[in-house]
């Protein structure tokens, strides 16, 4: 009996703790990041602490969570969060709100751009294995960035790759057509600057 009394306690104890910690960490919401069609927007949750001073751009680190959600309603529609890294800059929306990009920081030395579709009522993440092209050269640090949609289903992104031993560094903008399974082609590309110390 004593034994078991032990374990309520301790089961008590533990989520009186989980509560405090819960109340004990702030969290707030911005809705942004609009559909052309207005019918869908990005909320962020995130650690009001960790803004910076000029409080505009939440950071990465701050991100507890990234839904698309429609609107007016605000219900989720897709849940895109990523507990390995934040929200890097603005999601890039195509013309007919079928198709959304955005750059995912994963900390210091990569950012990736991950990809969504809607297909009827839904929206579901692409998996693209690595949104990006050989830059040519052994790499350090490598930032991919949507740009913009050219039309749907067709993105332009460009890519800044910072090559190890103080061998210089490359940005490349490339443009890529996703078929109708989301995999992705390479349909052009060009090397914007070049540079080797």
């Amino acid at each position: 009996m004593r034994r078991r009394i032990g374990s309520v306690s301790s089961l008590a104890l533990f989520f009186a703790c989980a509560s405090v910690l819960a109340e004990e960490i702030p969290t707030a919401e911005k809705i942004t990041n609009f559909s052309p069609d207005k019918k869908f927007a990005v909320r962020i949750a995130y650690d009001p602490s960790l803004l910076r001073e000029n409080g505009e751009e939440i950071p990465p680190e701050a991100t507890r969570k990234l839904e698309l959600i429609s609107m007016p309603g605000k219900d989720v529609v897709l849940d895109f969060s990523d507990k390995e890294g934040g929200l890097q800059g603005k999601v890039i929306w195509s013309q007919d709100s079928k198709w959304f990009a955005y750059a995912l920081s994963l900390g210091q030395r990569v950012t990736e751009t991950r990809v969504c579709h809607r297909s009827g009522d839904r929206f579901e993440a692409l998996k693209t294995e690595y949104l990006g092209i050989d830059p040519g050269g052994d790499v350090r640090n490598e930032y991919v960035n949507p740009l913009h949609w050219v039309k749907p289903g067709t993105l332009l992104l460009e890519q800044f790759s910072i090559f190890r031993g103080g061998a210089g560094d490359a940005k490349i903008q490339f443009t890529v057509r996703f078929d109708e399974h989301g995999t992705f082609h390479v349909i052009s590309k060009k090397k914007i600057r070049e540079r080797n110390e």
